[in-house]
């Protein structure tokens, strides 16, 4: 999935974030399609969680800061996510690799970060450009 301006925030810390967020999905998806997704999805989950919580809680105090409508919906969209990722660990842990699930996940991600940051994200743009 390819970063575009449509997903901008207009925080710059927030959309550098984002864009990193849509690169390791997008060299994930390369991952998979070169037959390495079994090697490195475990790695791919656990690296996606850490940084996720991180940014997360970077956005949240951006859309606090800024009294973003949003700020609600964004904690809960946050959370919801968190509960899917752990979901797809817990599932990896137990039943290890597959490509079908990989994929699956994949699809996830990138449906998640496209509706989530265009609607729930995108709300800090006119608050980021009053200043």
């Amino acid at each position: 999935m390819k970063w575009t301006e449509a997903y901008r925030t207009g925080i710059p810390e927030l959309d550098a974030q984002h864009r990193t967020l849509f690169q390791m999905s997008e060299d994930f998806q390369a991952t998979i399609a070169e037959g390495r997704g079994a090697r490195s999805y475990g790695e791919f989950l656990a690296s996606l969680r850490l940084y996720v919580k991180a940014h997360f809680g970077i956005e949240e105090d951006c859309m606090f800061r800024h009294r973003c409508p949003a700020y609600a919906a964004n904690r809960r969209a946050h959370a919801g996510f968190s509960l899917a990722l752990a979901d797809l660990e817990a599932r990896f842990q137990r039943d290890g690799y597959s490509a079908t699930a990989a994929q699956g996940a994949m699809e996830l991600v990138d449906q998640w970060l496209h509706d989530h940051v265009r609607r729930i994200d995108a709300q800090l743009r006119p608050l980021a450009e009053q200043g």
